[in-house]
């Protein structure tokens, strides 16, 4: 009788460097280092100790929700309060354009980022609630590329368009030479994720597209075949 093989988890606390136990996004870059987003800023992780960041270091408030990296391997982060910076060369750097975030979310008593993306040419995407998607050019330039207000689970790139992934289960692509929208529901190749509520979606190569759906996380490769997982608990 064989007994399959159970995944290893560590949990880390403040015991191990956290500076907070509380984390609200985790984010494994393209070196392999591991940072977290919590109410006390955020922390990178090289595997063995966690080297901590905070408003002393450049960050422009505490609270972190969300963490990507771009093609250039900037780290980025965006807060509660929609301030965004990024990591780059050892040290935290704010986002020059922030004040054009704030004035277009002000009036809005509750205007909560739902995603956020750094394409290949710097541009910055953000989806607000209320507000639909956003986009902020190198020079400033902010413009509203979609009123999509369905909360928009997340922002990929994937042959040179921009994939919106709604939590509603609907697709839509970016086109970045037409800048117009091409509706996605029809692909067969996200037929495994259609009507189900989307929580995540994560290019992880060039074949393939990770898709998080309530307990089940579905793996699509080009071709057109998937595999399906079912997991212990809902996938936020």
């Amino acid at each position: 009788q064989t007994k399959a093989q159970q995944p290893l988890f560590k949990q880390f606390s403040t015991e191990q460097g956290l500076p907070c136990s509380e984390v609200y996004s985790v984010f494994q870059d393209s070196k392999g280092f591991i940072w977290t987003g919590s109410n006390f800023g955020v922390s990178k992780f090289d595997g063995y100790n966690f080297k901590n960041f905070d408003l002393q270091d450049g960050l422009p408030e505490l609270t972190i929700f969300d963490i990507t990296e771009d093609s250039k391997g900037r780290v980025w982060f965006i807060g509660f309060n929609n301030n965004i910076s990024y990591y780059e060369n050892g040290k935290i750097k704010l986002f020059p354009f922030n004040r054009a975030i704030q004035k277009l979310t002000l009036g809005h008593r509750i205007c909560i980022k739902n995603s956020f993306y750094v394409d290949a040419n710097d541009n910055v995407y953000v989806s607000f609630s209320y507000l639909g998607l956003i986009k902020i050019t190198p020079k400033g330039f902010v413009t509203n590329v979609d009123t999509i207000r369905d909360n928009i689970a997340s922002i990929i790139q994937v042959d040179h368009r921009l994939l919106i992934a709604q939590h509603t289960g609907i697709f839509n692509k970016l086109d970045f030479k037409t800048k117009a929208f091409k509706a996605s529901i029809a692909n067969t190749l996200f037929a495994p994720a259609l009507n189900r509520s989307i929580m995540a979606v994560y290019a992880s190569d060039k074949q393939s597209i990770f898709v998080a759906c309530n307990n089940y996380l579905i793996r699509v490769y080009k071709d057109g075949h998937y595999e399906k997982r079912i997991m212990s608990g809902p996938i936020i």
